[in-house]
């Protein structure tokens, strides 16, 4: 009985994780997709930037893409961010 407890709850944790990586995974492209759309093209430094940022971050930025005047002031607003 210990075993397969055990293994739920592995299982759980394991489901968590992988939808934890999809949230954190699917900001990440709206935020690169709100970037293209404003201000152009995004640098490959400041997309492996965006990359390890967890989902709350994202999200934040998101909102900064959102209302930034060009890409140098997002730059800047996500270095604070991080």
């Amino acid at each position: 009985m210990a075993l397969s407890q055990a293994y739920l709850e592995w299982e759980r944790q394991t489901e968590q994780r992988g939808l934890k990586q999809g949230l954190q995974q699917a900001r990440f492209e709206a935020l690169l997709e709100a970037l293209q759309i404003r201000l152009g093209p995004v640098p490959d430094d400041l997309r492996e930037q965006l990359q390890s940022r967890d989902a709350d971050q994202l999200q934040a930025l998101f909102y900064e893409a959102l209302t930034c005047a060009d890409l140098e002031s997002f730059r800047q607003r996500a270095s604070q961010e991080g």
